[in-house]
């Protein structure tokens, strides 16, 4: 049967509903929910309405087909404490990995048929929370989630992207072409990448960015990229200035394709040294600098050697068809158990831009209190 929709405005919700199927604000896809501007009296004028916009998407998903259709995210007037967020609860929240089996899953994914761009974000203040992205499609060059230049203040957390699929330069957050202010942050933390042909994050000739990158576990990225594209970082497609671009990237775990970096600007011709870059506590399967356009004076380095299912650290299954990238409990004798910086310093700092109000930010992927000077690398927080 339908779901029960609340009465008011501040939420809706996707569950299972039969197609055609509405009760409220009641929506079978993303897809109806972003045409109706998730019914919304103001017609997804949150500013006017005074409060944020809550898509919560719910239910069990077992023997349920994927969400198929991907989306451009458009129309909706938002600011810093009126935004858009998209989430999961309940059995449509993912356990920190992905369910193979149909028959079984009880989590939401989206799975689109098309190939194309899964999630094209153009609001300018938007929170992706708890989605799993499967399978992008053969299309080249297709994101999982596309961020356009107009958006202010972004925060993808607690996601998983999964690729599996030959097509090359599929990346799973790309920041699109940005030449002019004013200046979007971004905050990408606890996310699962694996599997994947191209970038998990990369800022494409990206200025007036200021992007924090924080426990995200990278596992086989860059799989099939013909241009150089790091596994996380920059890439310019000619003479560009980034003095107005910051990347703060701490507690990551990244194994990265032998031929790409797993942290880089590439190529560097032409940057005008203007990258203002924090690395810190980052376990990467590259000790190469891979960093060509960093600033030294700004760049505060600490990566090791991290073949992902070596010495260094241990996951309770990494093969592809059913990984599991939480840490195993032998994962306390390796880099990852502890090594991790304490972010709370760092994030306070900016919560009146980013997080206030928004998240709990201090959790790991499954909800878990990290705790200050215990935190672990990657997305997993070992208790």
């Amino acid at each position: 049967g339908a779901l029960q929709c609340p009465s008011n405005n501040s939420t809706a919700l996707v569950g299972n509903l039969l197609p055609g199927e509405t009760n409220g604000k009641c929506y079978q896809g993303l897809n109806p929910w972003q045409g109706f501007k998730g019914g919304t009296p103001t017609t997804g004028n949150l500013v006017t309405l005074n409060k944020p916009h809550i898509l919560k998407i719910v239910g069990d998903w077992s023997n349920i087909e994927e969400d198929v259709t991907g989306l451009i995210i458009s129309g909706w007037a938002t600011d810093h404490t009126r935004f858009l967020k998209i989430t999961t609860q309940g059995d449509a929240r993912h356990l920190g990995k992905i369910d193979p089996v149909i028959s079984t899953k009880k989590h939401y994914q989206i799975n689109p048929i098309s190939g194309n761009d899964i999630i094209t974000v153009q609001v300018p203040h938007m929170i992706i929370d708890g989605l799993v992205f499967k399978d992008i499609g053969s299309t080249s060059q297709a994101k999982v989630i596309e961020i356009a230049n107009n958006v202010s203040e972004i925060s993808i957390i607690n996601n998983i992207f999964y690729d599996h699929n030959s097509a090359p330069e599929q990346d799973a957050i790309h920041f699109a072409p940005k030449v002019s202010g004013p200046t979007m942050f971004a905050m990408i933390m606890n996310n699962l990448f694996y599997d994947l042909s191209g970038s998990a994050v990369l800022l494409e000739d990206s200025r007036f960015v200021q992007v924090g990158i924080y426990n995200n576990t990278v596992m086989q990225a860059g799989n099939n990229t013909t241009t150089q594209k790091p596994c996380i970082g920059l890439r310019n497609s000619g003479a560009m200035n980034y003095s107005s671009t910051m990347l703060d990237v701490r507690n990551n775990i990244v194994d990265c394709n032998p031929s790409r970096n797993a942290f880089a600007l590439a190529p560097a011709t032409g940057i005008n040294n203007g990258v203002w870059a924090f690395k810190n506590n980052n376990i990467a399967s590259d000790t190469t600098p891979g960093i060509e356009g960093f600033v030294a004076s700004y760049s505060s380095l600490n990566i090791v050697n991290m073949p992902l299912a070596g010495n260094n650290v241990y996951v309770l299954n990494n093969s592809l068809a059913n990984a599991d990238l939480h840490l195993a409990s032998n994962s306390i004798s390796n880099k990852a158990f502890r090594n991790g910086e304490d972010l709370k310093p760092v994030l306070e700092p900016i919560s009146t831009l980013l997080v206030d109000g928004w998240y709990q930010i201090f959790d790991d992927i499954d909800g878990e209190g990290r705790m200050p000077s215990t935190w672990d690398i990657g997305a997993d927080f070992l208790p």
